[in-house]
């Protein structure tokens, strides 16, 4: 059994991410809820957890303040930002998470391909939008060679996360 701790300075929040646990994994086993930096630490002392389910902002500072304030930690961190304040949010969404899709544009397409395939040949009743997904595979059915593809995925990989990273350096 996993051994988890909810670290969150939101009751709304903590609630939910127990609800989500219990009734998405029943193999963990949640062994508290903390709601600050201190009350954190000394949760983490005390169980022992596995996993640690941490809101990235607390009102005593970061989570990651929380886990710089550990000599060592053994356990494995899952971030939250549902309960972010906007001024914060909007810096990490307009600053880091907006070029995500442009940098991550092939693993993206490849993902999005499959979903749009799924939907598509559910609701026409068997059409298909592409030969076969993911994408790569379409390009094999119309006659790209392996070379081909991972070139020009490699290529526009490149492009794309060059001009990711440059924007966001704007």
């Amino acid at each position: 059994m996993i051994r988890a701790i909810i670290i969150d300075d939101e009751p709304a929040m903590q609630e939910v991410n127990s609800q989500l646990l219990s009734e998405c994994f029943p193999s963990i086993e949640q062994v508290g809820t903390a709601n600050s930096i201190k009350t954190g630490i000394d949760l983490i002392h005390k169980e022992n957890p596995d996993l640690v389910l941490l809101d990235i902002q607390l009102s005593d500072g970061s989570g990651f303040q929380l886990l710089q304030k550990l000599p060592s930690y053994d356990f494995k961190v899952v971030f939250s930002i549902f309960g972010l304040p906007s001024p914060f949010l909007w810096g990490v969404i307009m600053g880091l998470l907006a070029f995500l899709p442009i940098i991550g544009i092939i693993p993206l397409s490849e993902l999005l391909s499959v979903v749009i395939q799924v939907v598509f040949f559910k609701l026409t009743k068997g059409r298909r939008v592409f030969k076969m997904t993911p994408l790569h595979h379409h390009f094999e059915l119309i006659g790209w060679s392996d070379t081909q593809i991972v070139q020009r995925f490699w290529l526009i990989g490149l492009v794309a996360g060059l001009v990711g990273i440059a924007l966001s350096l704007v």
